[in-house]
């Protein structure tokens, strides 16, 4: 207790050295921002360096006190040193929480395009019908839709929300009825299309 009595009662004597700490603290408050800011904890250090040299040298020609230029530039360095700690960790839960966000995009990006196994009779039929011509497919259906029917039996297994059941309830009913149609016109093409598409996302969503 008695130290800070006497470091109040050295401030409050020397209020040029009050000043100039008080001025000093305000400087490394916006370095330590700016510093933040631009992800660079090296600027921050840099800027504190030239703020303690400039500081020593108006502590030693303004502060008359001998005890009070050390106190002063002693305080100085411990202020500095421990916001360039506090920076460093900072910028640490900074850098990790954007490296987190960018490896859920990852996994959500591959979530959202993987493809079961490319032997798969589904997927070079998906393939097929995506790159083959419109007009080189004839009426007959692109793909054998029983692939499609025993997976979305396994994904009805899976723990869908309410609206994915209904997607997937109708996607059943759709691939039903295709199953049963003869002479397929382009607009039925581009509709299989669409629902093996949505199909691949959703069964890819649960690793199906």
């Amino acid at each position: 207790m008695w130290f800070f009595e006497w470091l109040y009662a050295l401030y409050t004597t020397e209020r040029t050295l009050l000043l100039l700490t008080l001025f000093s603290v305000a400087v490394l408050v916006l370095g330590w921002a700016l510093g933040y800011l631009l992800d660079n904890a090296g600027c921050f250090a840099a800027l504190a360096t030239l703020l303690l040299g400039i500081s020593l040298i108006a502590f030693a020609v303004l502060v008359k006190s001998s005890v009070a230029r050390l106190v002063g530039g002693g305080a100085l360095f411990v202020l500095s040193g421990a916001a360039y700690l506090l920076l460093s960790i900072a910028l640490g839960i900074k850098n990790r929480i954007i490296e987190r966000k960018k490896k859920r995009a990852q996994i959500k990006r591959r979530l959202q395009f993987t493809l079961p196994d490319r032997e798969n009779a589904f997927v070079r039929a998906r393939l097929n019908t995506v790159l083959k011509p419109e007009e080189d497919m004839g009426d007959e259906p692109p793909l054998k839709l029983s692939y499609a029917s025993a997976l979305l039996k396994k994904l009805k297994e899976m723990p869908l929300s309410p609206a994915e059941r209904l997607q997937a309830s109708e996607m059943e009913n759709a691939f039903s009825l295709y199953v049963q149609k003869e002479g397929w016109t382009a607009g039925d093409l581009r509709a299989v299309n669409d629902l093996c598409s949505a199909l691949i996302k959703l069964s890819a969503k649960y690793a199906v």
